[in-house]
């Protein structure tokens, strides 16, 4: 075998291996299908990944010119293959968790979206679920918001969601869970919180959402919030559970708005 079929040998093996890694990763068919979309079609990670490989047969090929001691050259191959992969991993571990952010995060807001709430947030339930631990799901959805995009602008409107989800983020703890669900929606996942604890919470929640200032926006921001506890509601799945949740939202809706609704006082 020459050299060349020895650098193609090459390059197949690390095809191979990068495909079985990316198809037998432990990760939903969805990211897995992001992952094939941007490195066969759009080659962008080809690219980088191959200038590294260059750099090692660059290498490799001025060690053949001078020494034709093929023990040292077996040697030398074995050597560089393992320098490539480190690199190689490093530079994947990179564009993974870029891959995972453009998957699973919202780019305005930077809150979670709904793969990741398919993903993650039913991963949560069935945990708490098992363990009996208390799991509020709270859906919140910005009075007026249309009226904001209508008369001050998407731009506006675009502000207000980017500083209700910073507001959001700032108040729930690190173990809880915040989605954009929809257009104007959020849905946070709060954990180790029961009924009794979360009122006052998401009032102070709902209040601190009306400090927002935007230029332009002479306007206080609202919400209506509607949650329901895994425990007291006895949803048999996550989207059970989002769906009592959404119910008791709509009911704040159709009141007075800016308020809080438990699903357990619907019953």
């Amino acid at each position: 075998m020459n050299f060349e079929d020895n650098i193609q040998e090459i390059k197949d093996i690390y095809t191979k291996w990068l495909k079985t890694y990316l198809l037998n990763n432990d990760e939903e068919e969805a990211l897995i299908s992001v992952y094939n979309d941007l490195f066969i079609k759009n080659h962008f990670i080809i690219d980088d990944i191959m200038d590294i490989f260059d750099i090692h047969i660059l290498a490799l090929k001025q060690i053949l010119k001078i020494n034709n001691d093929n023990d040292k050259i077996d040697w030398i191959y074995i050597k560089r293959a393992n320098e490539f992969f480190a690199q190689f991993l490093t530079l994947f571990e990179n564009y993974r968790q870029v891959l995972r952010e453009q998957v699973e995060i919202d780019p305005l807001t930077r809150a979670y979206n709904r793969l990741s709430l398919d993903n993650v947030g039913e991963k949560v339930f069935n945990y708490s679920l098992k363990n009996k631990s208390s799991l509020l799901c709270v859906m919140l959805d910005l009075d007026n918001f249309k009226h904001i995009n209508d008369a001050y602008g998407h731009d506006i409107g675009d502000q207000v969601l980017i500083n209700v989800s910073k507001i959001l983020k700032k108040n729930i703890k690190q173990k809880d869970f915040l989605y954009r669900y929809g257009g104007e929606e959020f849905l946070i996942l709060l954990r180790d919180i029961n009924y009794d604890e979360a009122f006052p919470f998401l009032t102070k929640l709902k209040d601190n959402l009306k400090k927002i200032k935007i230029k332009s926006l002479d306007k206080k921001i609202t919400a209506s919030f509607g949650a329901t506890s895994l425990l007291e509601d006895n949803p048999i799945s996550l989207y059970e559970m989002i769906k009592y949740a959404d119910t008791a939202m709509y009911k704040a809706k159709k009141t007075s708005k800016d308020k809080v609704v438990f699903f357990r006082d619907l019953k």
